[in-house]
């Protein structure tokens, strides 16, 4: 096997005329009607890690490397007016003597930098692309009273609420002061499940408006001490018969449980974001679904980007998200599971396997592995109401409910039973989830993962093509070596990697 890279380069004419660029690392190569010209001295390598510091989920950070070109001839000056921004780079390995091509790159470019004899092209990986606002609707401020629900003066240029999933106890938005109306959300919603005025509970009509028209009417389709909803292309909103003191409202996005949940919500941010199907993988989301059917609950805070949110998501459910190699957005389920790859060290005439091996010990927090304890928070009230805000009636009839509207969130936990360590820490950290079951469930398995000694290896690995396109972040890995207690095989998650395809070696760090 001889391989070399190739590299194809989409990219624009200065008047916008699509035009394609191929490169090897190689000698020239005529590859079906492409011709491939010497250029790549650097091709452009792409790495992915995770930090475990205060959960066992969240973003993953990319690293990837130029892709630099020789232009000792100046051949390449003619492009310096083309456009690359924002065009797409794809690196392939072409073994010369099985003639196979195999794709292990699709990047998006950010810019060509032309120096004085090379040409370095930088990458941007699309998650940066993420690193803006999910909610752009605003306030338009522009009310003509008793008409319109979109504010007065007041509200012009805020950004319109956005909910997602089950969400508890919100403060909706007086939309219009004349009309009683409260916007709830900028989307669509299912179900209001109750309103409240100062944790009192507020009766709805029984019968609602079933169009925008007649919710808006000049009559108040809500009565004295009632409510109305509507949800519809304009938003949802909420109308009452009387002015109340602070509201507030529980509210389900979707009524079926199965559409609330990190999968489904994941994949509505995205969509909103921009994002179709053709930028995620889908197993990945059924995968989810099948592991984690229980709901979360999200109210958007003023100009939370899309990527705050997905971390967010993430984080209470223990899953990595991040754009792969060939630029699709991935979500990883971070949990022991099946190995897939063997790691040994190298033997025989075999030219694969371990060439380096370090182990230490693993730490979440700073603090070492194992944990005591781990808590959980879930459930959130996303309107925190003391006792004093409360109406009086309330602290009589219905303490439980008062108590309940003074906390932000419940807590879930989970004890190890018998520690051999008794200064280990009590891990806590914040989810979305809206239910009791989950949490407990999703705390208990932190807890095994967590409530064992866990250990951090750092190698380097020779790996065939196939293997080291295999990779990814979670991914389980048995490690064995007739050293320590791995002469039988232990099973292992990446954590971070950087692969070199040229020498057909991974740097691994692997957590167990």
């Amino acid at each position: 096997m001889a391989l070399i890279y190739l590299a194809e380069l989409n990219i624009a004419t200065s008047a916008g005329v699509a035009t394609t660029l191929y490169f090897t690392s190689g000698k020239t190569q005529t590859i079906g009607v492409n011709t491939y010209s010497t250029k790549i001295s650097q091709p452009s390598l792409y790495g992915q890690s995770i930090s475990l510091d205060s959960a066992v989920g969240g973003a993953i950070s990319p690293s990837i490397g130029e892709l630099v070109l020789t232009n000792a001839k100046r051949d390449l000056d003619i492009y310096k007016g083309y456009i690359f921004e924002g065009k797409v780079l794809s690196l392939f390995t072409y073994d010369t003597v099985s003639t196979v091509k195999t794709p292990i790159l699709v990047q998006t470019i950010e810019q060509a930098s032309f120096e004085w004899d090379k040409v370095s092209i930088r990458l941007q990986n699309r998650a940066t692309l993420l690193d803006k606002p999910l909610q752009t609707l605003k306030f338009a401020g522009n009310n003509v009273l008793p008409a319109g629900v979109d504010g007065l003066t007041d509200l012009k240029d805020k950004l319109k609420p956005l909910i997602y999933g089950r969400v508890a106890n919100m403060t909706p938005i007086m939309v219009n002061t004349a009309m009683l109306i409260y916007q709830i959300s900028s989307g669509t919603i299912e179900q209001v499940v109750s309103v409240m005025s100062n944790g009192n509970y507020v009766t709805p009509e029984a019968t609602m408006p079933s169009t925008y028209a007649a919710f808006t009417a000049t009559i108040n389709p809500a009565s004295a001490g009632k409510f109305v909803w509507y949800s519809g292309a304009e938003g949802s909103f909420i109308r009452v018969g009387m002015n109340y003191g602070t509201m507030t409202c529980t509210v389900w996005e979707k009524i079926s449980a199965l559409s609330n949940t990190p999968a489904q919500v994941i994949q509505r941010v995205l969509t909103l974001a921009g994002l179709t199907s053709t930028d995620w993988v889908a197993s990945d989301f059924t995968t989810l679904d099948s592991l984690i059917a229980d709901n979360i609950g999200i109210v958007l805070s003023d100009n939370q980007t899309v990527a705050s949110v997905l971390t967010d998501i993430c984080a209470s459910i223990g899953v990595w998200w991040g754009f792969d190699s060939t630029n699709k957005i991935r979500f990883y389920y971070f949990g022991v599971g099946t190995s897939s790859l063997s790691l040994s060290t190298v033997s025989g005439t075999s030219p694969y396997g371990i060439t380096s091996f370090d182990v230490s010990n693993a730490s979440i927090n700073g603090k070492l592995v194992p944990v005591k304890e781990v808590k959980l928070s879930f459930d959130k009230n996303w309107t925190v109401q003391d006792k004093a805000s409360l109406a009086g009636i309330m602290t009589v009839n219905a303490p439980e409910r008062v108590n309940w509207l003074g906390e932000e969130y419940r807590k879930a936990s989970a004890v190890v039973a018998s520690s051999l360590y008794p200064e280990s820490q009590v891990f806590e950290y914040t989810t979305l989830l809206s239910g009791s079951i989950a949490a407990y469930a999703e705390a208990a398995r932190v807890r095994d993962l967590l409530s064992v000694k866990r250990y951090i290896i750092t190698m380097t690995v020779r790996l065939s093509v196939s293997d080291l396109s295999s990779l990814y972040i979670g991914k389980s890995v048995t490690v064995t070596i007739p050293r320590y207690d791995y002469t039988s095989g232990q099973v292992y998650l990446i954590t971070a990697m950087e692969v070199d395809y040229y020498n057909s070696t991974a740097n691994l760090t692997l957590w167990g």
